[in-house]
C-alpha cells in the first residue's frame, strides 16, 4: 500500500499489486508532479482526468484527493482492476470514477467523442516502449481538451523531441530512474 500526498484524502491509503511491469509512482514524483499542476492552475473542482496504465491508480486518486471531479482509470490487468475497485469503494469515491478493465490501445479506440479530458496521465511499463503509439491515439481522437495537459513517466533513458505531436513540452524532470514530462495542448 501506500498513500496519498496531499488534498482531502492525504494520508488514505491506496492498494497496490505487485508483478512486473508495476511501480506506482513514488510519493516525491507525485509531490512534485502535483505541485506543477497546482502552478499550472489545476484542481479547480471541474476537471476531468484519464489515467492510462493505471495500475495501482496513485496519479488518479492524488488528482480526487486535490480536487479533480472524475477519474477514468485505464487497466488492463485484472489484479491491478480489483486493486482499483477495492480502493474506489475504501475511499467513497464510486460516483467520481469509471474504471475500464481494457487494453489501453483498445479503450482509447473507443471512448464516446463526447468525452474530453483536461488531465491524462500515460504511465506505460517500462519495458512495452508505446507511449508515442498512446500519445498519437489520445491526440487523434482528440481526447485532451485545448489547453488540456498530458503527463508521462517513462524510464530515464527516453528521450523525446521538444514539441511533440503539436504539444508544447513545458516541464521535464528526472527523479532516480524515472523521467516525467509534462506537455499542453
Amino acid at each position: 500500500m501506500i498513500k496519498i500526498t496531499g488534498g482531502k484524502l492525504k494520508g488514505r491509503k491506496i492498494f497496490t499489486v505487485s508483478g512486473p511491469g508495476y511501480r506506482p509512482a513514488t510519493s516525491r514524483v507525485r509531490e512534485s508532479l502535483f505541485s506543477s499542476l497546482g502552478s499550472l492552475g489545476f484542481f479547480r473542482g471541474d476537471e476531468v482526468v484519464l489515467d492510462v496504465f493505471a495500475g495501482s491508480g496513485a496519479l488518479g486518486f492524488e488528482a480526487l484527493s486535490r480536487g479533480a471531479k472524475t477519474v477514468y482509470f485505464v487497466e488492463k490487468m485484472p489484479k491491478a482492476c480489483a486493486s482499483l475497485k477495492r480502493t474506489t469503494l475504501d475511499l467513497d469515491l464510486r460516483e467520481n470514477t469509471v474504471i475500464i478493465c481494457k487494453d489501453a490501445f483498445k479503450a482509447l479506440m473507443n471512448f464516446p467523442s463526447r468525452v474530453k479530458f483536461d488531465l491524462i496521465f500515460v504511465d506505460p511499463p517500462y519495458a512495452k516502449k508505446c507511449l508515442l503509439e498512446i500519445m498519437n491515439l489520445i491526440l487523434v481522437n482528440n481526447l485532451l481538451k485545448t489547453n488540456g495537459v498530458l503527463i508521462a513517466e517513462v524510464e530515464k533513458s527516453f528521450c523525446v523531441e521538444q514539441d511533440l505531436f503539436s504539444l508544447e513540452l513545458i516541464k521535464e524532470k528526472l527523479f532516480g530512474q524515472t523521467k516525467v514530462f509534462i506537455w499542453k495542448k
